[in-house]
């Protein structure tokens, strides 16, 4: 009987220590899930202030563009007026 309780006296040990192990694999996983949770919740932070940014430059950009266009398109019909005039005059005689 000695040895019988003594291998059923190891056997429960060895169930103990292998729930405790378990416990703290859990208890691993669970702080780790928290720490990357965190650091995906920073990492999506950083992703909206660039994209914030990234949109303020695109319009910036986009207004300076057109700001430029109208002038250009303004400066063409302002020639554009000045030829036919003088094409009016040309063919009027004067």
């Amino acid at each position: 009987m000695g040895t019988l309780t003594s291998h059923v006296a190891q056997l429960c040990g060895e169930i103990v220590s292998s729930r405790n192990q378990r416990h703290a694999l859990n208890e691993n996983l669970a702080q780790e899930t928290r720490h990357l949770k965190t650091a995906v919740s920073d990492m999506c932070a950083d992703f909206a202030g660039l994209r914030r940014g990234m949109a303020r430059s695109a319009l910036n950009e986009r207004q300076a563009f057109l700001a430029n266009l109208r002038h250009a398109v303004h400066t063409q019909r302002c020639d554009m007026q000045t030829d036919l005039a003088g094409v009016r005059k040309a063919w009027a005689g004067k």
